[in-house]
């Protein structure tokens, strides 16, 4: 079994990879594959580099240009509230 260390970089490495050259669905399921096993705060400059490389204001998201830092931040604290609430975690 890999250590959880190892796992956590190599899932960084992926999500390197994938903000470089797989398309964005691929980059957020990774993302959320970390925020699921570690309560990882590297996440959030994932999304700050990802909009930093791709964003562009959407008219249907209120022309927010900082979508993905966004949605990461509000998906990391939700995570660290639901996980502190789980008993069997």
């Amino acid at each position: 079994m890999i250590a959880s260390f190892e796992t956590r970089i190599i899932l960084n490495g992926i999500l390197l990879f994938s903000l470089l050259f797989l398309p964005w669905w691929f980059f957020v399921l990774t993302a959320g594959l970390l925020l699921i096993l570690f309560s990882a705060m590297e996440v959030l400059l994932w999304g700050v580099l990802f909009d930093i490389l791709y964003a562009s204001p959407i008219p249907f998201y209120f022309n927010i240009p900082i979508l993905f830092t966004l949605v990461f931040t509000t998906a990391f604290f939700a995570f660290r509230i639901v996980r502190r609430r789980l008993v069997f975690y």
